[in-house]
């Protein structure tokens, strides 16, 4: 029964891809200290209010924006200065890497082959 709804769901809303499969960017900002997702999300909203926040690393102290928009380095670099200026931070620590949709294309057309079996 559950494996029947689950197909019907499927059917009706399609499959959720994630930034992995559409394409996107992620930025992984070091702010030095603990930020809630609220605060941060008043600095991503502003290029993308279905970005992804988490926390991450051994201290919370970083963030990591997942994105499906493809953000040009300015922006990329706008998002950095906005968290440095807002947090006071002295050191420009991030990491970003943009997810292109081929690969997407390419696993997804590999899981749904697997889905099949």
């Amino acid at each position: 029964m559950i494996i029947i709804v689950g197909l019907i769901m499927w059917m009706v809303n399609g499959l959720n891809y994630g930034i992995d499969f559409t394409g996107g960017t992620s930025i992984q900002i070091k702010i030095g200290q603990l930020i809630t997702v609220d605060e941060a999300r008043e600095i991503v909203n502003e290029y993308d209010n279905e970005a992804s926040i988490l926390h991450i690393g051994s201290n919370k102290d970083e963030i990591m924006i997942r994105s499906k928009k493809d953000f040009t380095s300015q922006e990329i670099n706008e998002i950095v200065e906005k968290f440095q200026e807002k947090y006071n931070i002295t050191e420009k620590e991030f990491q970003s890497e943009k997810f292109g949709p081929f690969m997407g294309k390419e696993i997804r057309k590999k899981r749904l082959y697997y889905l099949l079996l």
